[in-house]
């Protein structure tokens, strides 16, 4: 039953392919902190994408869809191996080539439960070209 909850996002994610989600395929989002470390997500096709964290050298594997122009990114794998991302739901706006993050749930005992956070509004990731 813990899982239950993950499946039913993943279900819906790759049910719900659309023109944004097309729209997405091949595009690559990048921050810099310096020149050379970036954050970045590569959507690699109508449905997966890819994220990579130059603060924590991980890379983060998952599945996206677009619901009311909320772009929605599930975790579903992470590199190195860490469990506590897994499960993660990171919605992000997307608006004149910037991405920028404005919330995030985890599962927690069977349940989708949202977090406090709050993202750094300078951190904005734009669109490569």
């Amino acid at each position: 039953m813990k899982i239950l909850p993950f499946l039913i996002v993943l279900l819906i994610a790759t049910s719900c392919i659309g023109q944004d989600e097309k729209a997405l395929v091949g595009t690559v989002w990048e921050y810099s902190f310096s020149s050379d470390q970036n954050d970045y997500i590569k959507f690699s096709s109508e449905n997966k994408f890819e994220s990579y964290s130059a603060e924590s050298g991980r890379t983060q594997l998952g599945v996206y869809f677009i619901s009311n122009d909320t772009l929605n990114l599930v975790v579903t794998h992470e590199i190195p191996n860490d469990r506590r991302s897994v499960g993660k739901h990171t919605r992000a706006i997307i608006s004149e080539g910037s991405l920028r993050y404005i919330s995030f749930d985890r599962i927690k005992r069977d349940k989708w439960e949202s977090s406090d956070f709050m993202f750094d509004p300078e951190y904005v990731l734009k669109k490569k070209e």
